[in-house]
């Protein structure tokens, strides 16, 4: 080793130090793919488990919501109005259980569910969606823009369900507005007009807005920025669409001020 030019010792000791931060970076590696292999397999148990409870959990649900409208309805002459008061909220109870149920059994399908990729008229969803509120609330009077041409490549049924809740949010949520608006439409960035690419996709309102501390909660399950006094809701909905959006490798975030409306964004691969 005396004898050893000073400059080979050198390069060895690199060689040697590159091999050892080679195989670090192998371990490390593998530790990773491992742990995403048993994060995945138990998040699918999950799913599954979901799946089982919310479908046990169903039918349930619908006898005492049944039972206690039959009640109701065919013994009201054998109950005073606080034995009817009892039943209305049992029957209520049980009404919120089902859409709880039903939200919980479409978050796990949402998740099972194989994506089937084409190209998407976003706008003419919106329109849909749109239509089939006007349907359902005659009365409200609202003005809704709907950008024409927006399209992506995404699961056509998954992308109507995430139009359907964020445009059923907005219609929710602009109930108490006067002179409501809603908007949907997309903002091009990166690679121009024509391309899908650099695609940023949004839903704004003029409602009731929130608080934006909590802009990082609202897409968590059962995580209510307004009580159910206030609108209804079973807190799933903002989940459910997160979670299409994700399966598209996408993002989604949201801003909003409390009084002023909100307005959710969201990108697709």
């Amino acid at each position: 080793a005396d004898g050893q030019p000073r400059g080979s010792i050198l390069a060895m000791a690199d060689i040697t130090e590159r091999k050892q931060t080679e195989r670090k970076i192998l371990r490390l590696s593998e530790d990773m793919a491992a742990r995403n292999a048993e994060l995945q397999a138990v998040n699918k148990e999950l799913e599954s488990f979901i799946y089982s409870i919310a479908h046990d959990l169903r039918g349930p649900a619908r006898h005492m919501n049944g039972f206690a409208e039959i009640l109701l309805e065919n013994y009201p002459d054998r109950l005073d109005e606080q034995g009817k008061d009892y039943l209305i909220r049992i029957r209520n109870g049980s009404r919120k259980m089902a859409r709880l149920i039903d939200d919980l059994l479409h978050l796990s399908q949402v998740s099972r569910q194989a994506i089937i990729s084409e190209t998407v008229d976003l706008s003419a969803l919106a329109h849909s969606v749109t239509a089939s509120l006007r349907e359902a609330d005659p009365n409200r009077k609202i003005t809704v823009s709907i950008t024409e041409g927006a399209t992506a490549r995404a699961d056509r049924g998954l992308m109507e369900v995430v139009l359907s809740n964020l445009l059923g949010n907005a219609w929710k949520f602009t109930a108490k507005t006067e002179d409501a608006c809603i908007e949907f439409g997309v903002m091009r960035e990166g690679t121009g007009n024509d391309s899908l690419e650099g695609a940023v996709y949004f839903i704004r309102d003029n409602g009731v807005g929130f608080n934006a501390e909590y802009k990082d909660k609202m897409f968590m399950p059962f995580h209510r920025l307004h009580s159910e006094k206030e609108f209804e809701g079973t807190g799933i909905g903002l989940a459910i669409v997160e979670r299409i959006i994700h399966r598209h490798r996408g993002k989604i975030w949201a801003e909003g001020e409390v009084g002023k409306g909100a307005t959710i964004y969201f990108t697709l691969k």
